[in-house]
């Protein structure tokens, strides 16, 4: 956004597997780089710089991405065996980010912050509340 990059294009085909990884999950490749697509240029809005302004980007294609994509059970199932897996004190993590959020009414945005040490399973544990929220 700040940078202003030469060939925004080329940054986006080297990363766009990555960025798009997360919908991966729920739909094909095609259609999970269209979302995260979507979801850069509606960040870019926000902050005043419509994707339009990035020489080369092609134009924002309307994506369908709602809940009737997902499968809720299958969601739920792998919540609860991703759960049984955690540790401890990733389990504490994820019970007191799982607690703030039932007790909010969405008013006010909540920011979580997970820091330790590589191969300590933040990433499992980030993955568990991805799937849980």
């Amino acid at each position: 956004m700040h940078c202003r990059p030469i060939e925004p294009f080329k940054l986006w085909e080297k990363y766009k597997t990555d960025l798009s990884d997360d919908f991966r999950r729920q739909l094909g490749a095609e259609e999970a780089e269209r979302v995260a697509y979507r979801r850069i240029a509606d960040h870019l809005e926000e902050m005043g710089s419509p994707i339009t302004e990035f020489p080369g980007m092609p134009p924002v294609l309307q994506v369908d991405w709602s809940l009737e994509n997902i499968d809720i059970a299958a969601e739920v199932f792998e919540a609860h065996a991703l759960y049984e897996l955690l540790k401890d004190p990733q389990r504490n993590f994820v019970d007191r980010v799982v607690e703030v959020l039932e007790i909010g009414d969405g008013s006010v945005a909540r920011v979580f912050y997970l820091n330790g040490h590589a191969g300590t399973g933040k990433s499992f544990t980030y993955r568990y509340r991805c799937t849980v929220v």
